[in-house]
Parts: C-alpha cells; sequence; structure tokens
C-alpha cells in the first residue's frame, strides 16, 4: 500500500500566518538594525566616553571574539572604510565600525545598564493589550561579538513602541516618558478623567539630548538619511536595516541570519521641529522588496519623509528655513 507523504494543506502567500492579526507595535519583535544607533551614541556621550567629534580610524573589517574560537568580523554594510571619521559621521554614515568603537569603550555592564534604563527589555506600559518585553540578555552572559552587534541593533529585540519610546527621550531632553493612548475617559454622566502624562525616569542628561539631537541633524543633512529631509525643515533623522533572524529550518539554517530578497527590516526614526520637537515618527518594513538593493533610505525614508510633510502642515508648523521654499529665480 502506497502511503501519501505529509504535505502542508494550508500555506499563507504572505509567509506571515495568523500573525498579520496582531498588533505589531506592542507584540511584534524584531531586530531594530541601525535606528538603534543613536541610542548607544547618545549612551557614549552621556557616559563621558565619547564626544561627537572624537575620532577613529576606519581602515577595514575588525576581527571579534566570538566565545568560540570561531572568527567573525564586523564591517561596514558597503564595505567602504572611510579613514579618521569622528562620532557624528559615524551616525552619518552608519557604520558599524564606529559604533563598535563606542561599545568597547563603555564596556558591557555599563552599556547593558543604559540600556534597561532606556526601556529595553521591559514593558513599555502602554495602554495596549498583550504587550511583549522585547529580549536582552544579561551583560555577564555577553560575548564580545554580543557587545559589539548589540551596538549596531543586532542580537537585541524590541518592539516598536519600545524603539519609539527611547527615540521619545533623546528628542525630549532626556526623560523617558510611559507612552499612552487613551488621553481620557468621558463617562455617561458627562465627567471627564483625563490620562496624566507619567515620566518613568531620567535616562540621559539635557547636554546629551542636544549633543545627539545635533548628530541626528547632521545625518538628515549630509548622511544616509537623507532622503527624509523635508525642504525647509530642520529635522533629526536615522534610517535602519537589520536582518531578520532564521526560524524556519526548511528555508534557511536556525541560529543564522536569513538571506535574499525580502529577509531584512527596513525602518526610519526621526523627530522635529529640532528646536521644541512635537512628534516622533518611526517607519518600519518587514521583509521589504525592492528591484536591486533595499535599505531604510530607499524604503521607510520617503514615507517618514511625506508623514512629516503631513505633521507639519497639521500642527501648522514654520518652516525653519522659508527661503529655502521659494522659487529658484532664472539667470
Amino acid at each position: 500500500i502506497e502511503i501519501p507523504k505529509p504535505v502542508p494543506k494550508y500555506v499563507y502567500k504572505n509567509r506571515f500566518g495568523l500573525e498579520a492579526y496582531i498588533n505589531k507595535n506592542v507584540m511584534s519583535l524584531y531586530e531594530p538594525g541601525s535606528v538603534f544607533k543613536p541610542i548607544v551614541m547618545a549612551i557614549g556621550f552621556d557616559a563621558g566616553e565619547v564626544r561627537p567629534n572624537e575620532t577613529y580610524n576606519e581602515t577595514g573589517a575588525i576581527e571579534i571574539d566570538t566565545g568560540t574560537g570561531e572568527k567573525q568580523y564586523i564591517r561596514t554594510a558597503l564595505h567602504v572604510y572611510r579613514g579618521i571619521q569622528t562620532m557624528t559621521n559615524a551616525i552619518e554614515q552608519s557604520s558599524n565600525i564606529g559604533m563598535a568603537y563606542v561599545a568597547r569603550k563603555l564596556g558591557k555592564e555599563l552599556f547593558y545598564k543604559y540600556v534597561l534604563d532606556f526601556g529595553f527589555g521591559d514593558y513599555t506600559y502602554v495602554d495596549l493589550p498583550n504587550e511583549q518585553k522585547g529580549k536582552l540578555t544579561y551583560w555577564k552572559s555577553w560575548s564580545e561579538a554580543q557587545l559589539l552587534t548589540t551596538s549596531f541593533g543586532q542580537g537585541i529585540a524590541v518592539t516598536p513602541i519600545q524603539m519609539t519610546s527611547s527615540w521619545c527621550a533623546l528628542a525630549n531632553g532626556g526623560v523617558l516618558m510611559q507612552p499612552k493612548v487613551i488621553k481620557e475617559f468621558i463617562r455617561q454622566d458627562g465627567k471627564v478623567d483625563k490620562i496624566d502624562d507619567k515620566v518613568i525616569r531620567r535616562v540621559i542628561s539635557e547636554t546629551t539630548s542636544r549633543d545627539i539631537t545635533g548628530v541626528l541633524v547632521s545625518s538628515v543633512e549630509k548622511g544616509v538619511a537623507k532622503a527624509g529631509k523635508v525642504p525647509g525643515y530642520k529635522l533629526a533623522g536615522k534610517t535602519g536595516t537589520s536582518q531578520i533572524a532564521c526560524s524556519d529550518s526548511s528555508r534557511c539554517h536556525i541560529g543564522f541570519y536569513e538571506a535574499g530578497m525580502g529577509t531584512t527590516v527596513t525602518s526610519y526614526g526621526g523627530y522635529g521641529p529640532i528646536n521644541k520637537p512635537k512628534f516622533v515618527v518611526l517607519v518600519k518594513f518587514e521583509r521589504a522588496r525592492l528591484s536591486g538593493a533595499t535599505w531604510g533610505e530607499n524604503t521607510a525614508a520617503p514615507v517618514f519623509k511625506e508623514l512629516v510633510k503631513f505633521l507639519m502642515n497639521y500642527y501648522d508648523i514654520a518652516p525653519d528655513d522659508p527661503e529655502s521654499l521659494a522659487p529658484k529665480k532664472r539667470r
């Protein structure tokens, strides 16, 4: 008797299945990639380990200790090495080598404690159901590889609400706030119960907040984040592109990252207006697909730009540089 082989009867074409119905803002974990770099750089500034104009020498890939005897290397995304660079340049060009320099200066324990202070590895307690805590392993179990890869947003799992909340602390002078969706309850008798804003803790100083904002403005004006620039306005911004860890042994090797088209998370984080930030925006695409290279700058950045245009109009925020919006005169 020939026994039929088992075959999958129901396959979701979108590769997500029922996951498509969850609230990913609070329930979906992902490795954030380079939008995590401003958090790490702010930690370096606040701890006094690095300054915006401090330099490092970017000469090539760096070999790191994995703790297993296996060699591993950290490289820049495009395998371009620019020699003497500043911390500002590291964010502008999204350099993994620059971030590894910062992580080594901080060390495992201090780095870990600051990341905890920013709210990672814990609930934000936003008023939405089934929030996840993310994943942040204890620093004593970190290899050097874990320390350095975490500095550019790989090897740590976060939710979008955690990522957005941490960026709010960068924007608002260094204070971590509890995010909320509900502003107030209006009872049947007309009584209004307002939900007060809640401060969690101060995570960085006001000086550090100003410094990292300046670096992020430079990232938008001069760096890889310039695709999110809105004419006439000064904005802070950073791109992100992260790999997706393998979870299906039929398609890839467990313990490694997926490869090929549609195997990355692309994102863009930013805020404005710079003098008195009114909003933080995080745009995230999972498994983005484009013909050719797929990065945060060519997927998430254009969406961020359009959202900011809408917000500037909605809040009636005047341009920082009105002259840049005027039609150029023909000679």
